[in-house]
């Protein structure tokens, strides 16, 4: 079914500025944007209000007073649903620092979660490990108990937990051990960023290599 928002206002690359426009779509896609509307489709009016695609937050904690490290079944729905009504369609869920045990545990609810259907919430795309392979100097609000260098029997736990969902490392490449989980985690298709670090220029460069 086709739907035509409406009245609303929409970016235009060309101008790089929002323009007054409608935008029709047709089975979640979207056919046109300008002045067209559909005889026969469903109508939502804007009046003037801002129309963009939805959002994807990539380094997301939690919201509505839960946290991704923590979350049950119930805790996820109602982060998802939140997520949606402030613009948010799509999120790495993002866990902090812990043992490995709990984030371990962590993995698996919101892997539970993400496979679930839930039509009127956000999409959890996968998983955001920023903890713990961080340089304790560079800490920030990581608990220092549970840092640890890169290791890989740990990544490969959580892999197990989060498959076949995308996984995301954030980590300190001057640690030791980094080179080895780097390598591991490209081979499984995961991917790596640079993140509480004290690493010079020449480390950082050897770690792009990796």
């Amino acid at each position: 079914a086709k739907v035509a928002f409406i009245g609303g206002k929409v970016f235009d690359s060309d101008t790089e500025s929002f323009i007054e426009a409608n935008v029709v779509c047709d089975k979640g896609y979207i056919e046109s944007i300008g002045e067209y509307i559909p005889d026969v489709c469903e109508r939502v009016y804007l009046d003037g209000k801002y129309l963009i695609p939805g959002l994807i937050d990539v380094h997301t904690h939690g919201i509505a007073g839960c946290d991704f490290n923590w979350a049950g079944k119930e805790d996820l729905k109602k982060m998802c649903h939140k997520y949606a009504k402030c613009g948010t369609t799509s999120v790495m869920a993002t866990l902090a620092s812990q043992t490995p045990t709990r984030l371990t545990n962590a993995v698996f609810a919101i892997n539970a979660s993400r496979l679930v259907e839930n039509k009127n919430g956000a999409n959890i795309l996968g998983v955001h490990l920023e903890g713990r392979y961080l340089n304790p100097e560079k800490k920030g609000a990581h608990n220092e108990e549970y840092l640890a260098e890169p290791n890989l029997e740990e990544r490969e736990g959580l892999g197990q937990a989060m498959q076949p969902a995308p996984m995301h490392f954030s980590l300190a490449p001057e640690m030791n051990g980094a080179e080895a989980f780097i390598k591991r985690v490209k081979e499984l298709g995961g991917t790596v960023g640079i993140a509480h670090t004290n690493a010079t220029y020449e480390e950082a460069e050897a770690a792009l290599d990796w």
